[in-house]
């Protein structure tokens, strides 16, 4: 797929991107120009909430300060 952007285009979506509006793009700006990061089904971010499931059920409050 070949997409024309004229460099005001570029300059508009970099600006949509950039959230916290400090100049750059993290990860998690950059793909949601992606499909499954606007929809909410990001693989590695469904991945990153098991995980801290899986930590919190197996360590308590107590463990982690400890």
């Amino acid at each position: 797929m070949r997409i024309k952007l004229s460099f005001d285009d570029i300059k508009l979506l970099f600006k949509f991107l950039d959230k916290n509006n400090n100049g750059t793009l993290g990860y998690t700006e950059f793909t949601m120009l992606l499909e499954e990061r606007w929809r909410g089904i990001d693989p590695h971010t469904a991945k990153q909430k098991d995980y801290e499931v899986f930590h919190r059920n197996i360590f308590n409050d107590k463990d982690l300060k400890d």
